[in-house]
């Protein structure tokens, strides 16, 4: 159900704050398990009256635990006629720095019979999950922001800027890395900046993909391209700010040209190129997790370089435990905000989350650094090791897509 702005106010079992991928996620998962969930974000004004006017040139790799996910809650297969599998990861060093890296295979099938996951659009994403929370009996969308939060012992309380006032006994933050609910909280954050920025574009190609994503690590950061259907492609390339600057003025054929070289004929000829992001890498991590009714979702409590897929599949797995372990209060007659839920959501996150964001700050600082001989070797010498010892190989793999113990119920295999 969606409300205007002069709807009454209302209670709730656990208000979400922002209604990205992760924040709907989380409201559909809790409203499902029986909490009265509300859901507010001004984005819902555009999603309701006009649907197709939502543009991100952004695509997003989601694991095989986030599909999993979707597919329970009955939004994968609105998504799935629009996206690609990926079968292979590939890595290729083009640093042109001694000691030089192989280029390396990471392949899906060595797992299992299952791709590591599926590429889709972004507004594909917000699209099927905005339809599936419009069926929720137990959940009320809201399309407006929050002008003041105030946290006491019982209760999260929000005044809209409508004036209306909602409370929740749990606060999920998905509001975003200048997120208002997290300031709320007193939760303090670590931010770091890079010196680089990545455009995201979709492309049209003349030779096919074959379900391959390929990372070309260069000095400037990684240049990736992954597969959409037929014979399209995703784009995220990360330059220096003024290169990049540069190359957003450029014609379409000019841009191609310069992808063509990068690419190293992988792909042919560019037959086409989507309009194109921009937008600056950066790094951001809270020192909590939770506290105060309030646990953060999604790029409140994370914010990672694009590589290796993990920015939504993070916020993906903040949503399912978040819903978990709230459903499991609620069910038990319990607080969904209180004191216990809050630490162990803290505590299970911060195993997920710390060593994710600390591997990719290694290796995108690898890439900008690395004329320093010590760091490039050993580079090097973890790609060869990678390459020569299959054990160890899927040993990584397994652990980048996280090991069904450590998932969420709702993400496990069957």
């Amino acid at each position: 159900m969606v409300m205007g702005q002069g709807a009454p106010s209302g209670n709730f079992d656990a208000v979400v704050l922002g209604g990205g991928p992760a924040g709907l996620a989380a409201s559909i998962l809790m409203s499902g398990a029986g909490l009265k969930t509300a859901c507010a974000d001004p984005l819902f004004r555009q999603l309701r009256d006009r649907p197709d006017s939502f543009r991100d040139a952004r695509t997003i790799a989601l694991l095989q635990g986030a599909i999993r996910m979707l597919e329970r809650i009955d939004v994968w297969p609105h998504m799935q006629a629009r996206s690609a599998p990926l079968w292979v990861m590939r890595v290729e060093d083009h640093t042109e720095r001694w000691p030089g890296a192989p280029a390396m295979d990471f392949r899906a099938d060595e797992l299992g019979d299952e791709p590591f996951g599926y590429n889709i659009p972004m507004p594909v994403i917000v699209g099927a999950l905005w339809n599936r929370a419009l069926a929720c009996d137990n959940l009320e969308l809201i399309d407006d922001a929050a002008a003041e939060i105030n946290i006491g012992a019982d209760a999260a309380r929000l005044t809209l800027d409508s004036g209306r006032i909602i409370s929740g006994r749990l606060l999920a933050a998905a509001d975003g890395r200048n997120s208002p609910a997290r300031k709320a909280a007193g939760i303090k954050v670590n931010r770091w900046a890079y010196d680089q920025t990545a455009i995201a574009l979709t492309f049209t190609h003349e030779l096919p993909h074959d379900d391959t994503s390929v990372e070309f690590h260069r000095p400037p950061g990684p240049f990736t391209i992954i597969p959409l259907p037929g014979d399209n492609s995703a784009l995220v390339w990360v330059e220096r700010p003024e290169e990049a600057r540069r190359l957003m003025a450029l014609d379409d054929e000019a841009l191609a040209a310069i992808m063509q070289e990068h690419m190293h004929g992988r792909l042919g000829r560019i037959t086409h190129i989507g309009p194109r992001n921009a937008f600056p890498v950066a790094g951001l991590t809270a020192r909590d997790y939770a506290a105060r009714r309030t646990a953060l979702v999604g790029e409140s409590a994370h914010v990672l370089p694009p590589i290796g897929a993990q920015g939504l599949n993070l916020g993906m797995r903040d949503a399912a435990l978040l819903s978990e372990l709230a459903a499991e209060a609620h069910r038990w007659d319990g607080d969904p905000g209180g004191s216990e839920l809050i630490a162990e959501y803290d505590r299970r996150r911060r195993r997920d989350i710390f060593p994710r964001t600390a591997a990719v700050d290694f290796l995108n600082r690898s890439l900008l650094f690395g004329g320093f001989p010590p760091l490039q070797g050993l580079r090097a010498l973890g790609l060869t090791a990678l390459k020569s010892l299959p054990a160890l190989r899927r040993g990584l793999m397994s652990q980048g897509l996280v090991p069904d113990e450590d998932l969420p119920a709702i993400m496990r295999r069957a």
